[in-house]
């Protein structure tokens, strides 16, 4: 059963970076992962876990400014949104992947980005978020 089939269908499609309730009652964050908190109005934000993971690992000088680029660039000049793309394992997005992914989101919104839910396509091994600039 696939991540999808937890959730109601939508006419915008998925919240952004919001818990979604499921049908089965559950609460989701955008990764998929059911949140254990059981505190509704205040869900975790496992971004921020997985982003401070990615960092503490020790990342290669400059690699901060790396991902600063390629936020950027996924964005055509003129334009307010694009679509982020960054390879990931091939079995699809695993913890160290959430890491990465997750750093790269909080990032985004430190540069005033929003960025939606990924989305993983198991031919090219890529995950790919919408990512609009915050007027």
């Amino acid at each position: 059963m696939g991540v999808d089939s937890h959730f109601p269908k939508r006419p915008g499609g998925p919240l952004v970076g919001k818990p979604v309730q499921g049908l089965d009652g559950q609460w989701y964050n955008q990764f998929g992962e059911k949140i254990e908190d059981t505190r509704r109005d205040q869900p975790r934000n496992k971004d921020a876990d997985y982003a401070q993971r990615f960092w503490d690992k020790g990342q290669p000088k400059g690699f901060r400014e790396v991902m600063i680029g390629n936020l950027h660039n996924s964005i055509k000049e003129g334009e307010n949104e694009g679509v982020f793309r960054c390879s990931v394992s091939p079995q699809g997005i695993n913890d160290t992947d959430k890491e990465k992914l997750s750093a790269y989101r909080v990032l985004a919104n430190e540069l005033g980005y929003d960025m939606g839910p990924y989305q993983f396509n198991a031919n090219s091994y890529i995950a790919s978020a919408k990512i609009i600039k915050k007027p």
